[in-house]
């Protein structure tokens, strides 16, 4: 059972007395106030387990935001209240209090995406993606990131964490698909992740060397997805369970992507920006089935590699 993001922004009774955060604005709007404290509370929680000196940017991030949250639960209501907000290092714009909400739970939302991120990478934790206002958000799944300890030759690290997220993906479309019926399937998955493991492990001077790399591993990933999906419409196995890999498997195929566009370059990479915009319209507009939508990226995907 996946944890809802609400599980990290749960309301309080009488938050505002815990430790010396005050909201001034705790009487006319007191859910906001909630979730900007629990969300200060959690941002601090993160950032006292960011020990090491390698952490120091990341931490730095998570403290700037604390410092944002601190500077809006002082915010004063009134009609025509005035917030002086800083832009990066120099732009001053001036909003009225109406609008200074809407960006203070935009503020939230990334703080809540900040430590997603630093439990997904620092914990092992799996992440799965879901949908919040037709933006992809990641949300912590119960168990460990059953990978080992997996290493990417590469080091850049948004390539390395979309490989590793969808070889972690397929390790739980596995494990969703137990019915020994499904034996030749639970295969193509591993197979993949085979795939993925050697991709993983090549060690090259240039990103433009692992683009052509990287379509075996798609084209097993959509490969394993098509006929998952065939074996799923079998009348003659009506009855069996899928669990989630109908989701999980194209999920896979989206981390692969994302890998792909970090060392495309040129109209490659537009085409592969492209693919995955219309996967995203595709999805908010839930005119297809999510398989659908994940089949659809893989093999554009492809097309371009």
């Amino acid at each position: 059972m996946h944890r809802e993001i609400n599980a990290l922004l749960q309301l309080r009774g009488g938050i505002q007395s815990e430790g010396i955060m005050k909201c001034a604005f705790f009487n006319e709007w007191h859910e906001l106030c909630d979730h900007l404290i629990v969300a200060y509370n959690d941002n601090e929680d993160a950032i006292r387990d960011l020990r090491e000196e390698k952490y120091k940017d990341d931490k730095k991030r998570l403290q700037d935001i604390d410092r944002d949250i601190t500077k809006l639960l002082k915010m004063k209501p009134t009609n025509k209240l005035r917030v002086s907000c800083n832009v990066g290092s120099s732009v001053v714009m001036t909003i009225y209090c109406e609008d200074a909400l809407y960006f203070a739970a935009l503020a939230t939302y990334e703080l809540v995406l900040a430590i997603m991120e630093y439990l997904q990478y620092w914990t092992r934790t799996t992440v799965v993606y879901v949908a919040h206002k037709s933006t992809y958000i990641t949300v912590i799944k119960e168990g460990v990131l059953s990978n080992g300890n997996l290493q990417c030759a590469y080091k850049q690290q948004e390539y390395c964490d979309h490989l590793l997220t969808a070889y972690a993906h397929n390790k739980d479309a596995i494990l969703e698909l137990v019915n020994d019926t499904l034996r030749n399937n639970r295969e193509r998955i591993r197979n993949t992740n085979s795939a993925i493991l050697e991709v993983l492990n090549l060690t090259v001077e240039n990103k433009s060397e692992l683009f052509n790399h990287l379509h075996k591993p798609m084209h097993r990933q959509v490969n394993a997805l098509f006929q998952l999906r065939v074996t799923c419409d079998d009348e003659r196995r009506k009855g069996i369970e899928y669990g989630d890999a109908l989701i999980i498997v194209p999920l896979a195929i989206l981390e692969l992507a994302l890998a792909i566009q970090e060392v495309a370059e040129g109209d490659q990479q537009k085409a592969i920006k492209n693919a995955l915009e219309s996967f995203k319209a595709g999805y908010q507009t839930r005119h297809k089935a999510f398989f659908q939508l994940g089949y659809e990226l893989g093999t554009a995907v492809m097309e371009v590699i």
